[in-house]
């Protein structure tokens, strides 16, 4: 009688163990890199190893960070020595005083040093990171999504401002909440169970109000932004609902539900749209007012243009209904600001084109897109910054600008294979939409390379798992005995 034989198991690998980790420990994972990270740059590589890099406090010359410190810093003196009636959460002068006043607010608790926002920012990227690997965990394998969410998480140009103070970290994570509410709502009907159902909806709003308030805090024209894509992702969501329900997939009740609760989730972003939105939305100082014209110059019956106290440039108006023809004005506007009042700016593109409407815009877009994800070109990887931090940014950049071109090449093969998933088409129009208004209206490479990152990296991660699609869809079969 022979004995059975016994097969040990192979222990598995840490890269295994990562895989196959559990959502807690993937969020932790997500949050310590970002914290760990922090604590070096702050602590060890600008005061020892780059001292000439270090403004003092862990902070990066050349950042609007020194300032925000400064300003947080005067602002928590002045609670101490008032109280909290000293501090106001939003001011009408400035966005950049939304974070200022939040760090503030901190420093006021705590003591008044950069590093106490370590962990506030590590868990603000940490939370986007996990928030992406849980979208694309709705179709693809857990392995994969980590494959995909990994590049947003890792790339070193995403610790300029998770180990700064920048607005970057509020803004990211405010729009990914706003992606997991509305990826959470178009599979509602999916949901077993009335009090799954509710609680589903529940976690949308409070995602929604949450992201919302997150943007509104820092980029109050994301908010304006995203809410207008948000309108076609609800559109898409009642069309889906309303097939479901004429292919008998779902009840007609269930269907007005989810509709329901679509516009209210909708809905609740629209106080972010509406408070404050009258002070110059992108920090600068104010422009002279230009003047404002109905017709186009060298038109026989065009009036003599008048100031306009609303208009801070000539705007034609077009024929299109008044909220669009607004929106349009206010993306004119953003362009308006970047391309008239940083005429200095090194890593500029397209300097001398403006928008003076909406067909001035439509004509621009293809190239805005090729701005949005193209941007910084190959020509612009070897350029000299206004400082030698900058200058290593701009070669630093050219390795991640290759993985994203490289990464980029299996995006049209993963739209393919999964264009019949919700999840996808919801990130897509998000990230579309947002990395197109930035095309249109941020005219430096520098800029738009940290203003579309949120937005970006969900395509690039998307491109990876096409090419892993690929690799396994052409990898010859192992041959058997």
């Amino acid at each position: 009688m022979t004995n059975p034989t016994v097969t040990a198991q192979k222990k598995p690998s840490g890269f295994e163990r990562i895989m196959n980790a559990s959502d807690w420990q993937i969020f932790l994972i997500c949050f310590s890199f970002p914290f760990l990270v922090a604590v070096f740059v702050q602590f060890i590589f600008l005061p020892y190893i780059a001292p000439a890099w270090n403004a003092g406090h862990g902070l990066l010359v050349g950042l609007d960070s020194v300032n925000y410190h400064q300003m947080a810093v005067e602002l928590a003196q002045k609670i101490h020595q008032q109280g909290w009636s000293a501090w106001t959460l939003h001011t009408e002068d400035s966005a950049h005083f939304g974070l200022m006043n939040i760090t503030a607010a901190i420093y006021a608790l705590t003591i008044p040093q950069p590093w106490v926002l370590i962990p506030l920012n590590a868990f603000l990227h940490g939370l986007s990171a996990f928030l992406l690997f849980k979208i694309f965990s709705r179709f693809v394998k857990r392995s994969w999504a980590i494959a995909g969410m990994l590049p947003f998480l890792v790339f070193p140009s995403a610790a300029m401002w998770y180990t700064q103070i920048l607005k970057d970290t509020y803004s990211i994570a405010g729009a990914f909440l706003i992606f997991a509410a509305w990826v959470d709502l178009i599979y509602l009907d999916q949901t077993s169970g009335k009090g799954k159902q509710l609680l589903t909806v529940l976690k949308a709003l409070l995602f929604s109000v949450v992201g919302s308030f997150l943007n509104w805090i820092v980029r109050p024209h994301n908010v304006l932004m995203l809410q207008a894509l948000t309108a076609l992702v609800f559109a898409i969501t009642l069309a889906t609902m309303l097939v479901l329900a004429l292919k008998k997939q779902i009840k007609w009740t269930q269907a007005g539900f989810i509709a329901a609760m679509a516009v209210l989730v909708l809905l609740v972003m629209t106080p972010f749209t509406k408070i404050e939105l009258s002070f110059n939305l992108l920090g600068l100082s104010r422009p002279q007012i230009a003047a404002a014209q109905s017709q186009p110059p060298g038109s026989e019956t065009a009036p003599a243009p008048t100031p306009d106290p609303g208009k801070r440039f000539t705007w034609y108006p077009s024929k299109l209904p008044g909220f669009i023809d607004n929106l349009a004005y206010e993306v004119a506007d953003y362009r308006h600001q970047f391309t008239e009042w940083f005429p200095w700016q090194k890593s500029g593109m397209n300097l001398d084109t403006n928008f003076e409407s909406v067909s001035d815009m439509l004509a621009f877009v293809p190239r805005a897109l090729l701005n949005g994800f193209l941007a910084p070109f190959p020509g612009m990887w070897f350029g000299e910054g206004s400082l030698e931090a900058n200058t290593f940014m701009w070669r630093e950049s050219a390795f991640e600008m290759i993985f994203c071109y490289l990464a980029l090449l299996g995006l049209p093969y993963a739209l393919w294979h999964w264009r019949k998933e919700r999840a996808l088409w919801v990130l897509f129009i998000y990230c579309l939409g947002m990395i197109t208004f930035y095309g249109l209206v941020v005219s430096n490479a520098g800029a738009i390379y940290r203003y579309r990152y949120g937005f970006y990296m969900p395509f690039v991660g998307l491109g990876i798992m096409g090419w892993l699609l690929l690799i396994v869809r052409f990898r010859k079969p192992k041959r058997t005995a």
